[in-house]
């Protein structure tokens, strides 16, 4: 009686599925760890903008209601110039952001801008 030794098959069978695991392992490894990498480095980033879309507005409105009181607006264009002439060129030299006059109206109190990063652009309407 002559049988064959199947336990050399057993054994190569063993490596090569502990070695597929292997590999399953390390790709859920890598994928979970650049998962985790995306999420720090991305983490904060809308919210900061919308923080600093809250601080644009209320940086305007404060300045344009200063220059309301002292009586230096009197016309759209007044508007205009604070927000191009100056207000813009000073966040710039913070951040590189781009800040424009969509529509202003000094005779309502109301301007509306374009608020733009390089992540996101917001039109806003401000009151003061």
């Amino acid at each position: 009686m002559v049988t064959e030794d199947t336990r050399v098959d057993r054994g190569q069978l063993l490596l090569v599925g502990a070695i597929s695991l292997a590999f399953i392992l390390l790709g859920v490894v890598m994928v979970f760890n650049s998962v985790q990498y995306t999420e720090t480095i991305n983490s904060g980033s809308a919210t900061d903008d919308v923080q600093e879309i809250r601080t644009v507005e209320s940086e305007i409105r404060t300045g344009l209601q200063v220059l309301d009181n002292r009586g230096e607006i009197s016309t759209d264009s007044d508007v205009e110039e604070y927000i191009a002439d100056y207000y813009a060129q000073e966040k710039t030299r913070q951040r590189p952001v781009h800040i424009t006059v969509e529509s202003a109206n000094a005779g309502t109190d109301t301007v509306t801008i374009r608020y733009t990063t390089e992540d996101i652009t917001v039109t806003h309407e401000v009151n003061w």
